[in-house]
Order: C-alpha cells, then sequence, then structure tokens
C-alpha cells in the first residue's frame, strides 16, 4: 500500500493509504503529492473521501468501477451502428456515415478494452476514446434537438450517449475496471 509523503513532521497526520488492494485508484499525480503544510494534507484528505465516495469505497468496489466499460461500450456501439443504418436509409446520409464511425470506433475500442482487461492491463485509453467518442455523439444530437431535425430520435441517441460518457469516465476516475475474478480449481 502506497502512501502519501509528507516533508514535516507536523503534517504527519495527512499520511493516508491512497491504494486499496493491487491497484492504485488515485491519478499519479495525487499519488506523488507530498504535503508540506496541514493546507495541503487537508487537500490531499478531502480528494481521497471525493475519490472514495465516487469509488463507492466502503461497498466492496475500493479501487475500481461496478461494472467494466466494454459491458456498457459494446451495446452502445451496436446501438449507434444501428443508428447509422437508419439514418441513411432515411436520407441522413452524412448523420449516418457519422454515426456508423462512431459506432465502428466505439466497438473496436470495446474489443480493444476487453483484450487488455483479459491479458490483466488498464484499458483507461480504450475508455477515454469511448468517453470522447460518444460525448462527440452527444454533441451531435444535441445539435440536431436545438434544430429540430427528427427530435425524438436524436433525443433518445442524446441521452444514451451522454449516459454512456458519463459512465466512461466514471469508470476513469472509479479507479477502472473491476480486476478478473480468479477461479479456484
Amino acid at each position: 500500500m502506497q502512501m502519501a509523503v509528507c516533508s514535516s513532521r507536523a503534517a504527519q497526520s495527512c499520511i493516508t493509504p491512497l491504494c486499496n488492494g493491487r491497484s492504485c485508484w488515485l491519478p499519479l499525480p495525487i499519488r506523488a503529492l507530498s504535503c508540506s503544510n496541514s493546507t495541503a494534507c487537508q487537500r490531499v484528505h478531502s480528494v481521497r473521501v471525493l475519490a472514495q465516495a465516487v469509488a463507492g469505497a466502503g461497498g466492496g468496489h475500493a479501487g475500481h468501477a461496478k461494472l467494466h466499460d466494454f459491458c456498457m461500450t459494446i451495446p452502445y456501439g451496436g446501438i449507434a451502428l444501428l443508428s447509422g443504418v437508419v439514418a441513411a436509409l432515411f436520407k441522413a446520409q452524412t448523420m449516418g456515415l457519422q454515426l456508423l464511425g462512431a459506432g465502428v470506433v466505439i466497438c473496436l475500442s470495446s474489443v480493444f478494452s476487453l483484450r487488455t482487461w483479459k491479458a490483466g492491463g488498464r484499458s483507461t485509453l480504450y475508455t477515454l476514446v469511448s468517453a470522447g467518442t460518444s460525448g462527440w455523439v452527444a454533441y451531435q444530437m444535441w445539435q440536431r434537438v436545438q434544430a429540430s431535425v427528427a427530435p425524438v430520435p436524436s433525443g433518445i441517441l442524446l441521452a444514451l450517449s451522454a449516459a454512456l460518457a458519463a459512465f466512461c469516465l466514471y469508470n476513469i476516475v472509479a479507479g477502472g475496471n473491476p480486476p478478473p475474478q480468479k477461479h479456484s480449481t
């Protein structure tokens, strides 16, 4: 378990565990933070409390998200692909191609994330790609809703895209995907 390092004796009370189990759930700049006064120590503590609340610490999920990113991005990628096909069929070829492209990017990102997770690695990059792509789709759909271009289907895809982007960001902040289950033989 890694600890925050405090440089003064008066600040020794700010030494707090930043890692739980085998994976650290705080970003490197926060893990490497050194305290030089009590204010800095309070900041370390408040960031730790916030990260624990976001990660759901105490509920058996400390150090990682409660759900894998690919459990949500694979179905969303399929929905984006299907939406692109439907949009192209209804004479919205530009939007259809954009949705097809976003669906392909998210599906590929999901597959790579799954492979990396199975190999025991971190899939933060793939989760960021999924968050960015779904955020871009949400922005495009928001513009379509504002312009009253197919507001109902655009609104549904807007809600799904925004929810996926928020979930992906939660997954990253919470520490990434849950570790693979170890099966005893």
